[in-house]
């Protein structure tokens, strides 16, 4: 099973994005076409309680009487 994220800039959410090198702990940057803009692509996948599919699904467990300690190990993010 592969997982695919489109990436697109926290900015201005264009699709309109290159490669811009790597940063001095490894990992890629990216830059904006249209708003000139630099950013990490992996910011999605690190803060995994910030990304929208996950929030939503969490709300739908909380809903259905899952206790938020269970959610955060089923989803693998902070309770905090």
């Amino acid at each position: 099973m592969q997982i695919t994220i489109k990436l697109l800039c926290p900015n201005c959410h264009s699709s309109n994005l290159k490669k811009n090198g790597h940063k001095y702990n490894g990992k890629q940057n990216y830059y904006c076409n249209d708003c000139k803009r630099q950013f990490i692509g992996d910011y999605n996948l690190n803060n995994k309680g910030c990304h929208s599919q996950i929030n939503k699904e969490i709300e739908l467990m909380l809903v259905r009487g899952i206790v938020i300690r269970d959610v955060s190990e089923i989803k693998g993010v902070s309770a905090v």
